[in-house]
């Protein structure tokens, strides 16, 4: 017989499984399964502002002056699909974030948030795919497979005198390439 805190920590039964052999889950269970699954620590709370001007090229962000710092992440709720953006400038009375893309249902009083740095999650399969920099998939194929281990995308360069040296060149088919 199990203790009322143990749960099964299978989410899917086995075939055949009768309803009240089911353990459900609680609370702590989901949270641990939540943190297992992240690749990094987990915020509690967000840090967020509203929008309060909009141009074709930046919307310009209230409330987030005191929080955002220049060139990190946000993230605006705009229709079903949040659209990223990056801090481009602070001002006193508020902040101004360039968009990654078009954000046509855009307006005055949108929910921003301040964002984590941009990781990405590489498998195998991405393999002869077409990426943007944000990682997606712009090759109109299914959607990208996420690996094990996450990346973060705006980091350090590697140190090139630390690089071993080109012992063969490699040819591309490409002839101003292959001059190199």
């Amino acid at each position: 017989m199990k203790d009322r805190g143990e749960t099964a920590l299978s989410a899917i039964p086995a075939p055949g499984t009768i309803a009240r052999d089911l353990v459900i889950p609680n609370h702590l269970t989901r949270l641990a399964r939540v943190v297992d699954q992240s690749n990094g620590p987990i915020r509690l709370t967000r840090r967020g502002g509203r929008v309060s001007e909009v141009t074709s090229s930046c919307i310009k962000v209230s409330a987030l002056a005191d929080t955002a710092k220049l060139g990190c992440l946000v993230e605006v709720e705009a229709g079903q699909q949040p659209i990223l953006g990056e801090v481009i400038a602070i001002h006193s009375t508020g902040t101004t974030i360039k968009l990654f893309s078009a954000a046509p249902r855009l307006g005055l009083g949108s929910r921003v948030w301040v964002r984590d740095e941009l990781r990405i999650r590489p498998h195998r399969s991405w393999i002869g795919r077409v990426v943007n920099a944000l990682g997606e998939p712009i090759d109109g194929k299914s959607s990208l497979t996420q690996g094990l281990k996450s990346y973060q995308i705006d980091c350090a360069p590697l140190e090139p005198m630390q690089l071993d040296r080109v012992q063969r060149p490699r040819r591309t088919g490409v002839r101003a390439l292959d001059l190199f």
